[in-house]
């Protein structure tokens, strides 16, 4: 008997059929890379989307920028590393090998209308001089930290004392939201003698293609540390060079990831810190940087269809339950610590439990939500708050 069959009863009237009721889950590492292509035809300061090597060629060309720039070896790096779909802006020509700030700014502003993208890679970052390498780096610092979404991997300077002085800078407060990859890494231009015709380039692209695989395979709460980079040879530079950029205790300067050969295990990424200097160690860590802007689009998404409801305990039980099954879920695949749900998050909606009458009258509706990232019952507070034309998501220590 057929599932699509219609049955037919006096009175009663009854249809059965197959409902698809998966659900597709969006990419929480999808890369946009920014730099210069010398195509003709390649469009200028848009997002252009991008699903495979060939499928750039055919949008920027095959060599970007023959004279310097390194868009064109980022995105060789990412396809070969096994990265998927992903945008890229062009920043234009690179005129007369005269690499500036211009474009960046309207670039990132691009950022904003496609909430999809999470991480952003600046391939001709070191490029660069030193002023104007700090100048784009607090730029998408800032971008990044009024982003629900998006988190920046910083490439460095090729050689050792200019990485190093690039890591001293002052830099703001929002370099908690950057990661930092040095040392540059060493890949072929002729795939038939992978031994020969070596180029040193930025290890961003590499480092995203991972962090894209290691999300779909493990989850964006594990450590994108320890992976091994199958198409690199070597680092530019071994861990015997005289360079200091790791630092244990945050607030004694910056510590950048650094890019490893291990004998017998390959070329690896080795280390998940942010470009943080605060002591706290719940930002400190790519991972759980990245989780906790992770759960806040995520809530916001789904708590969306409710800002034009009454605000009401009606609506607030509903939401305090949409609220709890993505939590819930969430914990379920190891995603938070606890044993038992109540150490692992809490859920606030209500009068006098996060809002106010007056509050209410006013048309705000507050949803509080605490998350253990790394310790039960060690929370991060996170307050969703939503008024009738706007939305607003702000989280805090807990």
């Amino acid at each position: 008997m057929s599932l699509n069959s219609d049955f037919s009863q006096p009175g009663v009237s009854f249809h059965q059929q197959l409902i698809n009721i998966s659900q597709r889950e969006k990419l929480t590492a999808l890369p946009v890379f920014i730099g210069y292509a010398d195509h003709p035809d390649a469009p200028v300061l848009e997002r252009a989307q991008v699903t495979s090597l060939q499928n750039y060629y055919d949008q920027f060309g095959r060599d970007a920028v023959r004279n310097g720039g390194y868009l064109a070896d980022a995105m060789r790096l990412y396809f070969s590393h096994g990265g998927g779909q992903c945008y890229v802006i062009s920043l234009g020509k690179l005129i007369e090998d005269a690499p500036s700030v211009a474009g960046y700014e309207e670039a990132f502003a691009l950022l904003a209308d496609e909430p999809a993208i999470t991480l952003v890679v600046l391939p001709e970052l070191p490029l660069l001089d030193e002023n104007q390498w700090e100048s784009v780096v607090n730029q998408l610092a800032i971008c990044c930290a009024t982003s629900l979404n998006l988190t920046g991997l910083i490439d460095y300077p090729s050689a050792p004392a200019d990485a190093e002085k690039y890591n001293a800078k002052w830099g703001n407060e929002h370099w908690a939201h950057l990661a930092g990859y040095w040392p540059w890494v060493m890949v072929s231009e002729d795939p038939a003698f992978p031994t020969r015709a070596l180029r040193a380039v930025p290890p961003g692209a590499a480092v995203a293609a991972k962090m894209q695989q290691s999300d779909k395979q493990r989850g964006i709460w594990y450590a994108p540390a320890n992976l091994r980079l199958e198409r690199v040879l070597k680092p530019q530079y071994d861990h015997l060079t005289p360079v200091t950029l790791f630092h244990p205790d945050p607030r004694t300067g910056r510590s950048v990831n650094q890019i490893r050969s291990f004998p017998g295990r390959g070329v690896k990424i080795w280390g998940c810190r942010t470009l943080s200097k605060q002591p706290d160690l719940r930002f400190v860590y790519l991972q759980n940087q990245r989780l906790i802007k992770w759960i806040k689009q995520t809530l916001k998404d789904a708590m969306r269809p409710y800002v034009f409801e009454p605000n009401n305990e009606i609506t607030w039980y509903r939401l305090h339950a949409v609220v709890r099954q993505q939590l819930k879920r969430l914990w379920e695949q190891g995603g938070l610590a606890g044993g038992v749900e109540d150490d692992a998050y809490k859920i606030s909606v209500g009068l006098d439990e996060t809002m106010s009458a007056s509050e209410i009258a006013s048309g705000l509706l507050r949803v509080r939500v605490a998350v253990a990232t790394q310790r039960p019952a060690e929370f991060i507070h996170i307050n969703l708050d939503f008024y009738l034309t706007a939305e607003h998501v702000a989280a805090t220590g807990g």
